[in-house]
């Protein structure tokens, strides 16, 4: 009884403390940033937001197009390299794409207000 009790209490504190949690999914975004922002109640985290198209056509994608389309992503940042990088490409207005993971249903907020986790940011152009 108090062994299967500890099994069940290792496998909630690796669940809610462990920074990556499980990968539920992984991909890819392609769009223009819109949004980084420092932000939460207790624990503050770096929180960005991303303007893609819906059925990008990726050769020929146009800002304009991305400026004007509706749907917007929402995902955490973790390191000062990729804030840096995710400011520059937001002040260029630059088209970039972000490599995601979206963590399972156990995950600690103090990592981020979502489930989303930016991994890697390149260019469009160098895919």
């Amino acid at each position: 009884m108090i062994d299967g009790f500890l099994v069940f209490l290792s496998m909630v504190y690796t669940a809610t403390f462990s920074p990556n949690g499980y990968t539920y999914a992984q991909g890819e975004w392609a769009g223009i940033i819109t949004e980084v922002e420092y932000r939460g109640y207790l624990w503050k985290t770096w929180e960005g937001k991303m303007r893609t198209d819906p059925h990008p056509d990726l050769k020929y994608i146009k800002l304009s197009k991305m400026l004007s389309c509706s749907e917007e992503k929402e995902f955490s940042i973790e390191g000062d390299e990729m804030r840096e990088q995710l400011l520059r490409a937001m002040h260029d207005r630059s088209i970039i794409v972000l490599h995601y993971e979206r963590i399972g249903y156990f995950f600690s907020y103090w990592h981020g207000e979502t489930r989303v986790f930016v991994k890697k940011i390149y260019p469009l152009e160098s895919k």
